[in-house]
């Protein structure tokens, strides 16, 4: 045992007085699901898609934005939209290509793995 925390190892060469460590960054779900997001914004708009840069702000970009128009009670609001995504009752808009601009930006929340998942299906807007 090295005594080192896992994930952690020595870089080969190094000098004793000099000690550089690798940090092993395996990417789970959770950290992959946590770059899509949904965003609120003081015009009451309700957004999720892929960050597109800096999270902090009044401006925040994402690529393919989806808009929540509507959501009913089950959703329990737009936390729910972040924690489990939209139900088939929610009407939301299909992905737009490239990337889309969002201003007075008041929340921005790390949409959960299950939530991408049913963010990213394809439904008939009803």
């Amino acid at each position: 045992m090295s005594g080192k925390a896992p994930g952690h190892e020595s870089v080969a060469g190094s000098s004793p007085e000099v000690k550089e460590e690798i940090v092993n960054t395996d990417t789970t779900a959770q950290e992959a699901a946590a770059e899509h997001v949904v965003v609120t914004t003081s015009h009451r708009g309700v957004f999720f898609g892929q960050l597109a840069g800096d999270r902090d702000g009044t401006t925040v970009c994402l690529t393919a934005a989806q808009m929540c128009v509507y959501w009913s009670a089950d959703v329990q609001g737009v936390l729910g939209l972040a924690s489990d995504g939209p139900t088939r009752t929610c009407k939301v808009t299909r992905p737009v290509p490239g990337t889309t601009t969002l201003h007075d930006v008041t929340a921005v929340l790390d949409a959960t793995a299950g939530a991408v998942s049913k963010w990213q299906q394809d439904r008939p807007w009803s």
